[in-house]
């Protein structure tokens, strides 16, 4: 199993070499803690990708046994799926971009993948993979407060004179800087339902770190 982080969220791949690699593409399976966040991610598990010939490809798209490997792969789903706007992954949306119709189309998409973020995390908090058990907990520990508290500001900077007022801010070290993606104008919506989301979030990861030291603590008793 592979992990990537983007962007404090965490995603788990299966990863399978079949016996005729490289002649053949690795096969990739990833494991779904919300619903569907991105277009090219499957809740089934699929990964669309030319380089694993789960999606048409032309030329050096597609799977070259000579020159493609399984890094090639890995890089593909960080900067190729795991993008700043999902949306134009979807069949056709790309010849859209521009327009103010895809713009909003996208600003939404981007909504509900911050919502199923926050949702997988609060799961991955509940049911860490045991081969990552250790991991989850730790990158919940260091980044679970930042997260917060980014998507804190943007909610409590909602309003459009706030969202421009903080566009022109240079306080980097400000929790509610404005993404790089779109985003604004945040929904009423998503603002209320992202703040239970957070709280919901907030008490699964106390557990697991509260869990984890109650754990570390009995272990020695256990070994005496």
């Amino acid at each position: 199993m592979e992990i990537i982080a983007i962007s404090d969220g965490l995603f788990f791949f299966d990863v399978q070499l079949p016996p005729t690699y490289p002649n053949l593409p690795p096969i990739f399976h990833f494991h779904s803690y919300s619903a569907r966040l991105n277009p090219n991610l499957y809740v089934d598990g699929k990964v669309c990708v030319s380089l694993l010939g789960t999606w048409a490809g032309k030329g050096s798209e597609n799977w070259d046994p000579k020159n493609s490997n399984l890094l090639q792969v890995l890089v593909s789903i960080q900067g190729l799926i795991l993008v700043s706007e999902p949306y134009y992954n979807e069949p056709g949306f790309a010849s859209q971009k521009g327009t103010q119709a895809s713009k909003e189309r996208s600003r939404q998409y981007n909504e509900m993948v911050i919502t199923q973020n926050v949702a997988s995390l609060t799961r991955l908090a509940e049911n860490p993979p045991s081969l990552f058990h250790n991991e989850v907990r730790e990158h919940l520990n260091e980044n679970s407060v930042g997260l917060r508290n980014r998507i804190i500001g943007w909610i409590e900077s909602g309003d459009q004179q706030g969202m421009k007022a903080r566009e022109n801010s240079t306080d980097a070290a400000g929790s509610g800087l404005l993404p790089d993606f779109p985003l604004a104008p945040l929904s009423p919506h998503f603002c209320s339902g992202l703040r239970r989301s957070l709280d919901n979030f907030d008490k699964s990861v106390q557990k697991l770190i509260d869990k984890s030291i109650l754990s570390d603590k009995v272990k020695p008793l256990q070994e005496n």
